[in-house]
């Protein structure tokens, strides 16, 4: 009876791992495809270092154009806590991320509750950086975002990971396979 690892050592391995990194190859440029068909914009929350007893803390919202061809335009964003929350947000900034466009407009907020961003355009690749105050150390604000044409909006993750490095992911995995296709090849040659 034969054994299904046994395929490892017979020389039927170059075409066990060509077909495994064909299946693996397919699979990623197609969810990376998939994801990218649209422009996809990438944000992150992030605390800014605050001392022990400060009832304002310094936070920062970064989006990032992931798409590698796509501008975002007419970008509209607000921040904002729910109306029964006691959260403020205070002194609202937008910055462009070097070497992003200047913003042209100042950000409008009102009764502390809430912050409109107002980004004209997002050239591909390229970040923002919002700035702002909050008495909320643990609980972040809700992003509501206008945008005419279709656009997605995701949170840091793996995903967004996989956009990031595309390139590099592809490169990795070609020099992984030529490594392990001259490794089996000395194998082969010492055993002849």
């Amino acid at each position: 009876m034969n054994n299904p690892a046994n395929i490892l050592i017979t020389d039927k391995v170059p075409y066990f791992l060509t077909l495994l990194l064909a299946i693996l190859a397919l699979q990623f440029n197609y969810t990376l495809d998939s994801m990218s068909k649209i422009p996809v914009l990438e944000y992150n929350f992030q605390d800014a270092k605050s001392k022990a007893g400060d009832t304002l803390y310094h936070k920062y919202l970064i989006i990032k154009n992931l798409s590698n061809d796509k501008m975002i335009e007419n970008f509209h964003l607000q921040l904002k806590f729910k109306n029964k929350s006691r959260s403020i947000i205070l002194c609202p900034d937008i910055d462009a991320i070097s070497p992003a466009a200047i913003i042209q407009e100042d950000p409008k907020f009102t009764k502390d509750k809430l912050a409109y961003f107002k980004i004209k355009l997002i050239q591909p690749g390229l970040s923002y950086r919002i700035k702002y105050y909050t008495n909320e150390k643990e609980i972040n604000p809700v992003m509501h975002f206008e945008c005419l044409k279709p656009l997605k909006i995701i949170n840091k993750s793996f995903y967004t990971f996989l956009l990031r490095n595309q390139f590099e992911i592809n490169f990795l995995s070609m020099c992984l396979f030529l490594i392990l296709s001259i490794l089996y090849i000395i194998k082969i040659s010492r055993n002849i």
